[in-house]
């Protein structure tokens, strides 16, 4: 082989003097060097345009019709996978074969998901924050064998089996009952403002809130914690469901606009215990002994975020 041959592939033949420039021999440099660029599956591209537009289709369709972000969470991976694919047959790109085109590729993909990661996290976020109901679940298995309640963090207990008919009616017709199923606590109660509007609904850890801007400012929760914020931005329910016991404070109020609040005590009063006071119905908003949130708010920019760490 001369210099003019020299660090072109070929395929074990030796081209002739003659022949080096000339295509259509099968023993020419031009045609040798040819034959060694891969050939290009022409269904790579047919394939990989319609995987993109059903994969897109799909997760469109989840994200503003069904309101299901992780949905579309899921088909973006397809969709860069389909691009990067597509885009993978021009140019030196349709070269690499093998590994390489493997590299390429999921190199897009998780260089897309990087990139697109805090938006679809912060539509997450925004998504689960409005949701209006769902079910408070123990951060461990169940273990109770008797229903107990707890008044706030301050281990003043109150066991619900030794109440009348297992129900603690904190006002009249207003009760607050905690069962034990399966080794799970189950509570119940009903949260209304002054005017007799529901502001929130939990029976057996069902919980059902007010979806009216004039009732409820915010909420906040976790897998095991409910917390309601009414329209004067104040905690009227913080609720916890522990393995063993039930954690409550809350805010009652009857027909005639008179009300029960528990709430954790703090300086100068007893640090961690608990107290129950009256609500006057003339009194809208008593400065004493305020249930403390929990969460940081608004929800939409820190759903979970526990002010304080829990267990």
């Amino acid at each position: 082989m001369n210099s003019r041959t020299k660090g072109v592939p070929f395929r074990g033949r030796i081209p002739s003097r003659r022949c080096r420039r000339c295509a259509r021999c099968p023993t020419s440099v031009k045609r040798i060097a040819q034959d060694s660029i891969p050939k290009e599956d022409p269904r790579r591209r047919k394939r990989a345009i319609p995987m993109a537009i059903v994969s897109l289709a799909i997760g469109l369709i989840a994200r503003f019709i069904f309101s299901k972000v992780e949905i579309a969470w899921l088909c973006l991976p397809l969709v860069l996978w389909a691009v990067a694919d597509y885009v993978s047959t021009f140019w030196i790109l349709k070269t690499w074969v093998g590994y390489k085109r493997w590299v390429f590729t999921l190199g897009i993909v998780l260089i897309g998901l990087v990139i697109t990661r805090s938006l679809f996290w912060e539509q997450y976020r925004v998504q689960h924050s409005a949701v209006t109901q769902g079910t408070l679940l123990p951060y461990a298995k169940g273990k109770a064998t008797k229903p107990v309640l707890e008044l706030a963090d301050s281990w003043v207990t109150i066991p619900f089996d030794k109440q009348p008919g297992g129900q603690w009616e904190v006002l009249r017709n207003e009760p607050i009952t905690v069962e034990v199923l399966d080794g799970t606590p189950m509570f119940s109660t009903i949260i209304r403002d002054k005017s007799g509007a529901t502001i929130v609904d939990v029976q057996r850890n069902r919980w059902i809130v007010s979806s009216s801007a004039s009732i409820v400012w915010d909420k906040n929760y976790t897998d095991d914690t409910l917390e309601v914020l009414d329209v004067r931005e104040k905690v009227v329910l913080s609720v916890r469901i522990l393995p063993d016991r039930v954690q409550l404070q809350g805010e009652w109020h009857d027909e005639k606009g008179r009300g029960i609040r528990i709430a954790q005590t703090h300086p100068p009063l007893i640090e961690g215990g608990a107290q129950i006071m009256s609500l006057q119905a003339f009194d809208d908003d008593p400065p004493m002994l305020k249930i403390a949130p929990r969460f940081q708010y608004p929800s939409a920019e820190h759903w979970r975020e526990l002010r304080t760490k829990q267990p």
